[in-house]
């Protein structure tokens, strides 16, 4: 439907005026068009005079940059500009109804956006001020950026050995699960990347909740993505006929998730699935990438024929 909207965007226009956005947010009465620009901007692209207005609504009303999809599809059409990087950092800001999902994502990647690194990370200690580190930790979208884009910063590794010495002296942390899995993928030893997942995908597991799937996913197909020892120690623990089939099944979701299986990983999978096949009431476990509980051999299944394991 949006992708009809945009195509015949001129037409539109044309036939019901200024009325268009109003209508499109279904609410006639209301003079606000944030709710029509947050899912046009999806498709602003399809349509030159509907990039041209939502370019001309965003200069008149900054505010509409609140929206994730806005601030993304303007962070794609301004890359490389000088103001970019101010724009995102406006809307790191806590308490100003700023987003919290897209721009720590937008910031992490700075090359993509023709940003310079080291600009970035200057900008985001800049945000954070003198207190980078510590426990509790930032509760901030700059925080979020600096752990995802540059998990070599000291105040990342000084965070999570923060967060370990608070651990040790009172046996928890209370830290909310979209902090807490980013820094720990960010910054847990590679040596200890495997145990990490273990110990928390037992946990996650036992408390009977989806919610904490998406972050702790994200946060470990990252860290698959750009360690490569990561991937080779997650590899090899597959592989190993110390692991189950189940947790065999989890692991490799996750890493087939973040890059295409070695040809040894996918034959050891191979043979995973024949056995569970063979077995007359196969295994179960929850799949993290999907946030589903499903039969072993259909969690194998999937991986292997998703083109990433083969």
């Amino acid at each position: 439907m949006l992708g009809e909207i945009a195509d015949h965007w001129q037409d539109l226009h044309a036939h019901f005026g200024n009325t268009l956005l109003t209508g499109l947010t279904g609410d006639m009465l209301s003079p606000a068009t944030d709710t029509a620009w947050e899912y046009l901007a999806l498709v602003a692209d399809r349509h030159p005079q509907l990039t041209q207005e939502l370019a001309a609504a965003v200069d008149q009303q900054p505010d509409l940059l609140t929206h994730d999809t806005v601030l993304a599809w303007y962070a794609h059409t301004h890359r490389g500009e000088p103001h970019l990087l101010h724009a995102l950092i406006d809307n790191l800001r806590p308490g100003d109804n700023g987003s919290r999902d897209v721009a720590p994502l937008l910031l992490a990647d700075p090359l993509v956006l023709g940003l310079d690194p080291a600009t970035v990370q200057r900008a985001l200690h800049a945000e954070l001020g003198p207190r980078r580190s510590g426990y509790p930790l930032p509760a901030s979208g700059a925080f979020l950026a600096l752990v995802a884009g540059f998990p070599d910063d000291t105040a990342v590794a000084d965070a999570w050995e923060a967060l370990q010495r608070e651990r040790d002296l009172h046996g928890h942390v209370e830290v909310d699960v979209s902090v807490y899995y980013p820094l720990a993928y960010a910054a847990v030893e590679t040596a200890d990347f495997v145990d990490q997942v273990s110990r928390d995908s037992e946990r996650i597991s036992s408390h009977f909740t989806n919610d904490v799937d998406p972050p702790f996913a994200q946060a470990v197909i990252r860290r698959l993505e750009r360690d490569p020892e990561a991937r080779t120690r997650a590899d090899a623990a597959i592989t190993s006929t110390d692991t189950s089939d189940a947790r065999a099944a989890q692991l490799a979701s996750l890493s087939s998730a973040a890059t295409a299986l070695p040809p040894d990983v996918a034959d050891n999978l191979r043979q995973r699935l024949h056995r569970q096949q063979g077995l007359q009431l196969p295994d179960a476990v929850h799949d993290f990438v999907t946030a589903t509980d499903v039969p072993v051999p259909a969690l194998l299944l999937r991986i292997l024929q998703s083109g990433t394991g083969t």
